[in-house]
């Protein structure tokens, strides 16, 4: 019986070891990802010619990727800076260099202007004899750069990317970003050959190339975010009903005959059901990512973003439901009722979840649990606005692509899921000894929380004067 408790411990330890080897291979697939080098995303279009190619068609050469938005009504903050970069880009492609392609990524929100390679030959009579392609929704190949075309929130127009004969993206030019004038300025045609010759000669050192990416929030604070907010009232609330839920399974197959362990039943359940979790806001990442790919910030976005931050930390403090009442009794309406963290719950489907449940931890821990983390995140995500909001907001700010974003929110799912892991394996008495301190700092942790979201949000309403910390 001991060499089966030993053998059974040590499979558990190995569950843990390889759940927290998943994420640091997470963390650092995204801090790899995030500096040096990048792969330059390969896509397939169709110039205004009706030209079709790919982005890799290109390898063995040093492309000049152009993306930039010409189109009625015309930008006129950004109008010498695009016209001047497209005239060098003119005379670029008229260098007889075999080892140079020029793309043009035109991305168009009208779909009613004439075409941008129309403007640039009829109104400011420049030859366009390179591959031009005119970006509509959902902008395909475009948004696959968003990480480097957008800078501090906004867009930059245009912007040149230097991507080497291996299809590596090894520099970014940001020639111009509306609201902050020119950054790198117009590339001239003879700065850029010479910035190839570099490139194809082995001599660019890309640490000169400009910003490359922008990462922005680290994986590994995502990951440190979900763990500090799994300590929520709202949260610690529900996980304790689970750990209760997961305590009542060992107790069961304590009495069993054959003599089953439950505690491996206990922690399987635990790390599937963190797994399940991060699969949530795996989604959640994507829809985020895709959202936030298309939503140019501004200082307008901040303040409502900020205000609706400090309402939302407000409301954590102290319900703003509760408040509204109290003005309605203040002008003679009813009275208010006193706020309250527990929700009403419908005893029989309860009963019928919790047999349901218990089934499919006889059949799979592992199936039990992952279910378990799917149904909780998707329940949990309302009452917790005040935590999955902040996030998501500073998901928005960054410049991830549609899988960057998905990992960064999966790393956020798996440091909220992995808190429950030790509950798991507590026994009763120290799982009560935990609750009981718990309870006594209940009524300080949501002020916390609360203020700790209202100062995110005057941070991010003070970029409407702008006043940055990042």
């Amino acid at each position: 019986m001991k060499l089966g408790k030993r053998t059974l411990h040590g499979a558990v330890a190995v569950a843990i070891a390889s759940l927290l080897v998943l994420v640091v291979a997470i963390v650092g697939l995204l801090e790899d990802s995030s500096s040096g080098v990048e792969p330059a995303p390969d896509f397939t279009t169709t110039d205004y010619e009706g030209t079709t190619f790919s982005l890799s068609d290109f390898a063995g050469n040093v492309t000049v990727l152009h993306i930039t938005q010409l189109e009625n009504p015309l930008c006129i903050e950004c109008e010498d800076n695009m016209i001047g970069q497209i005239a060098e880009l003119s005379e670029l492609a008229a260098v007889e260099d075999a080892n140079i392609s020029i793309v043009t990524l035109n991305i168009r929100k009208n779909p009613y202007s004439e075409e941008g390679w129309r403007i640039a030959e009829e109104y400011y009579d420049l030859n366009i004899s390179w591959l031009w392609v005119e970006e509509f929704e959902p902008f395909p190949a475009s948004s696959q750069y968003i990480g480097y075309w957008m800078l501090d929130g906004g867009f930059a127009n245009p912007t040149i990317i230097l991507i080497d004969d291996n299809q590596d993206v090894v520099a970014v030019r940001h020639v111009y970003c509306i609201g902050k004038g020119a950054i790198d300025g117009t590339q001239t045609a003879e700065v850029l050959i010479e910035d190839s010759s570099s490139i194809l000669s082995g001599e660019w050192d890309v640490t000169l190339g400009g910003s490359v990416s922008s990462a922005g929030i680290s994986a590994g604070g995502m990951f440190l975010l979900g763990v500090v907010t799994a300590f929520s009232p709202c949260s610690l609330a529900l996980m304790m009903a689970l750990v209760s839920y997961i305590g009542s399974i060992r107790a069961r197959q304590k009495e069993n005959a054959d003599g089953t362990d439950g505690l491996a039943t206990s922690l399987t359940i635990g790390i599937w059901f963190t797994l399940g979790m991060a699969a949530v806001f795996f989604i959640i990442g994507l829809l985020v990512a895709y959202i936030g790919g298309f939503l140019e910030m501004s200082s307008i976005f901040y303040l409502i973003t900020g205000t609706v931050l400090i309402l939302v930390g407000i409301n954590a403090i102290y319900p703003l439901s509760v408040l509204l009442a109290r003005l309605r009794e203040s002008l003679g309406g009813r009275p208010a009722s006193t706020p309250s963290c527990q929700t009403s719950v419908d005893e029989g489907a309860t009963d019928g979840k919790t047999r349901l449940l218990t089934r499919l931890s006889r059949m799979s821990p592992a199936l039990a649990g992952l279910s378990l983390g799917v149904v909780f995140s998707v329940g949990w995500a309302p009452c917790a606005l005040s935590l999955v909001f902040p996030v998501i907001v500073l998901m928005l700010t960054q410049e991830y692509t549609l899988l960057m974003g998905a990992l960064m929110l999966f790393v956020f799912g798996l440091g909220h899921g992995v808190v429950i892991i030790p509950f798991c394996a507590a026994t009763g008495e120290a799982k009560e000894r935990v609750s009981r301190r718990y309870a006594g700092a209940g009524r300080w942790i949501p002020l916390v929380f609360g203020l700790a979201v209202v100062v995110i949000g005057v941070i991010f309403a003070l970029r409407f004067v702008d006043f940055r910390l990042w």
